[in-house]
């Protein structure tokens, strides 16, 4: 069988080929036998270098036949469904306007209809509902918490937008709609900008905020100060469709072209573990770069090196890729995890995986991933000693507190050290070698054109699709119990 450094040494002898991803060329070279493939990739700046035998091929391939391939083949039958449409209802327009030419009249004038607009069917069709889930699911808004009254305790969770960009219909004459979340206030807000640079002269409208009457259906995220009802200030039917792209830009959790008369938008709670779309840190845990200096999760950006453990359970520093998550100013549950001999203490969300050990004598190759909601006093988890090396540490309490900016890093190897413990960059599932195999697109990706720009708040797209893909492909039970999705009202 052909070894490793056969294949090196023949991928040597292969010429150099131009490839295009996106507007970015590079040189490649590849090498495929039945052993394994070796993969050069090179922008002349630095060279990207993988390779992989039978077995991890075998793998990806599972992958993509079980969860990506399915994907296209709906998205591929969706488009042409759409484009026969359009056909058939521009031809009807023409058969209509040639009926019209002849002479023909309507002998009912409320059989009229307007003429089919193309650009504007597609815009409302792609803005039905973003993401593609129930909105108090965990994928997008996430449960509903209970309705906030003027003179409960929670009413100190909603704060007032005087936004003047932003016109409030407030029909009501109480102010109740320029209540909402912080969250909810600063989506709006950076909505409203999105608007005024789309259309000139025209401004952001809300006809709907936080409900305290009860005129919504029942667990509406109204009652909470988490939903929205926007339209534009012309009122502009043509313009709801790119509105509600807008505001799922702007960073809205669930977005739906609701009716004709308006786009409905809501956020996750501020203070809620269950809303998190994935298991998260709080922003100043630590992490540790190559050199030694610890960072706050916070102000990690893409391309540099941080402490994690590899697939052989050894420290290894890995490249920081994106945020799977980010969210500065989200109050948020977290539980917390104490060790002693030596003494740590992680701070992570619940549906968060930490590799765990029922006993002190396992190797590191023998921790598995569990999710953190399940780790108890008398288990084991991975800590870094002083030489640097992995050891196991004991828990000895666990207990939840509230913090404020949750962040999700993902890494080249999918762990990462925070605060001292190993821990995986992967939740909700707990499959921490599928979730691995599951984000190699993105890996690439990112070793191929880096990060375009500065990341945004909000969940990364490609995990939100990968959730909402999983949501449809696998089990129930294969979720942390937060991930299952709550009755719609």
């Amino acid at each position: 069988m052909e070894g490793s450094e056969e294949l090196e040494s023949s991928l040597l002898t292969q010429p150099w080929s131009s490839v295009c991803f996106g507007e970015s060329t590079f040189l490649a070279k590849v090498l495929f036998r039945d052993t394994g493939y070796i993969l050069l990739i090179s922008d002349l700046r630095g060279v990207w270098y993988e390779s992989a035998d039978a077995e991890a091929v075998g793998q990806r391939s599972k992958v993509f036949r079980h969860l990506v391939r399915p994907l296209i083949q709906m998205n591929l039958a969706l488009q042409h469904q759409v484009q026969e449409l359009i056909s058939l209802l521009l031809q009807k327009d023409a058969e209509i306007e040639d009926y019209r030419e002849s002479g023909a009249t309507l002998s009912r004038d409320r059989l009229r209809t307007e003429p089919f607009r193309e650009e504007v069917f597609q815009q409302n069709f792609m803005a039905e509902f973003s993401p593609n889930v129930p909105e108090k699911t965990l994928g997008a808004s996430g449960r509903y918490e209970g309705k906030i009254a003027r003179n409960s305790e929670r009413f100190k969770e909603l704060t007032p937008n005087y936004n003047p960009d932003i016109i409030f219909k407030d029909e009501e004459n109480t102010g109740a709609d320029r209540l909402m979340t912080q969250r909810c206030k600063d989506r709006l807000n950076s909505l409203a900008i999105s608007v005024m640079n789309q259309w000139p002269g025209v401004k952001l409208r809300v006809t709907e905020g936080w409900d305290e009457d009860g005129h919504h259906s029942e667990e509406s995220l109204h009652y909470e100060g988490r939903a929205v009802d926007i339209t534009t200030s012309d009122r502009d039917r043509n313009k709801y469709g790119m509105l509600a792209r807008l505001a799922v830009e702007a960073g809205f959790d669930w977005v739906y072209y609701e009716s004709k008369a308006h786009i409905h938008c809501s956020v996750k709670s501020e203070h809620s573990a269950a809303a998190k779309t994935g298991g998260c840190f709080p922003g100043r845990a630590l992490a540790t770069l190559e050199d030694g200096a610890q960072t706050p999760l916070w102000a990690l950006r893409p391309g540099q090196r941080v402490l994690a453990m590899d697939g052989a359970g050894r420290p290894i520093y890995s490249d920081f890729l994106a945020f799977l998550d980010k969210e500065p100013r989200a109050l948020t549950t977290f539980h917390v995890i104490e060790t002693q001999e030596p003494p740590r203490r992680l701070v992570l969300t619940p549906t968060h995986l930490l590799f765990v050990a029922e006993n002190a004598s396992a190797p590191t190759t023998h921790f598995r991933p569990i999710f953190a909601s399940l780790v108890h006093p008398g288990h084991f988890v991975l800590v870094v000693a002083e030489g640097g090396s992995l050891q196991p540490a004991e828990v000895v309490r666990v207990w939840d507190r509230r913090d404020v900016g949750a962040y999700a890093p993902l890494t080249r190897h999918g762990t990462l050290v925070v605060d001292g413990v190993v821990a995986s960059c992967f939740a909700l599932v707990q499959e921490q070698q599928l979730a691995q195999l599951a984000f190699w697109p993105l890996r690439l990706y990112h070793s191929l054109v880096g990060w375009p720009g500065v990341q945004g708040d909000g969940v990364h797209w490609y995990s939100g699709l990968l959730y909402r893909l999983g949501r449809l492909l696998l089990p129930p039970d294969s979720f942390h119990p937060l991930g299952i999705s709550q009755a719609e009202s």
